[in-house]
């Protein structure tokens, strides 16, 4: 997609590095794992239509599905991202910022 079409910037507000099985029920339901029947009862992987008592449980049967059997044991390191969603293209984002912050001048530069 040209960025000119870009409709969403995501900003980058925290990378971790860590194993796979480290990722929390908060986690697991950021990634997409969602509530089955009443709120906290069951998680469901849409793909077969499976139940799971914890969203944990439901994001290994998917990381399973989709990488293969055995990858949620294999346990590797991922890299986890966490970030912000703009409603706005990169470039007017980035403009916007910039309009909002003073130009600073270099060190050295005052009174020039």
């Amino acid at each position: 997609m040209p960025r000119w079409a870009s409709r969403i910037t995501l900003l980058v507000t925290d990378v971790r590095v860590q194993r796979l099985q480290e990722i929390s029920e908060e986690d697991a339901i950021a990634e997409g794992v969602e509530p089955f029947g009443r709120p906290g009862v069951a998680f469901v992987k849409l793909a077969d239509a499976q139940t799971y008592s914890t969203p944990r449980g439901c994001f290994a049967a998917l990381w399973n599905s989709i990488n293969g059997t055995g990858a949620w044991e294999a346990n590797p390191w991922v890299a986890a991202y966490s970030f912000d969603v703009i409603r706005q293209n990169v470039d007017a984002y980035l403009a916007a910022q910039a309009a909002a912050k003073p130009h600073e001048m270099p060190a050295g530069e005052e009174g020039r």
